[in-house]
């Protein structure tokens, strides 16, 4: 349940073995007008914070400024939402990790591969004189 003033932080993952959360969501007040207030939600991954989330609502020019009141299903779809982005950060994080750990591989192997290639090259070279 969504608390007023809590700042527990409940890991929902997308599957057993994920570690991927959300925090609860907020609603924070403007600081400078007297507006309406946004949502705030922060995303982790492990103990890696990835992010924060806000949303602010559309305000119609003709709309007074506090008549938007978020509702329990405004803020599950902003936790779902929140959710998703935070399993694609990580996703894309491990991605980038794998592909500089691949470039890590490559370039041993390479440096590998030639120092076996030249004592070779030079054995047959020198056979052939």
């Amino acid at each position: 349940s969504y608390g007023e003033n809590t700042r527990d932080v409940v890991f929902t993952t997308a599957s057993p073995d994920s570690s991927v959360g959300v925090s609860i969501v907020e609603e924070i007040s403007p600081v400078v007008s007297s507006g309406p207030t946004s949502l705030s939600v922060t995303m982790f991954s492990g103990l890696d914070t990835l992010g924060v989330m806000m949303v602010w609502p559309y305000r119609a020019k003709d709309e007074t400024q506090n008549q938007w009141k978020w509702t329990r299903n405004d803020k599950l779809q902003v936790s779902r939402a929140a959710k998703s982005l935070a399993l694609a950060l990580s996703m894309d994080t491990e991605r980038a990790s794998t592909q500089i750990q691949s470039e890590q591989f490559r370039m041993a192997f390479a440096d590998s591969l030639h120092q076996v290639k030249s004592p070779l090259q030079a054995l047959r070279t020198f056979g052939k004189h």
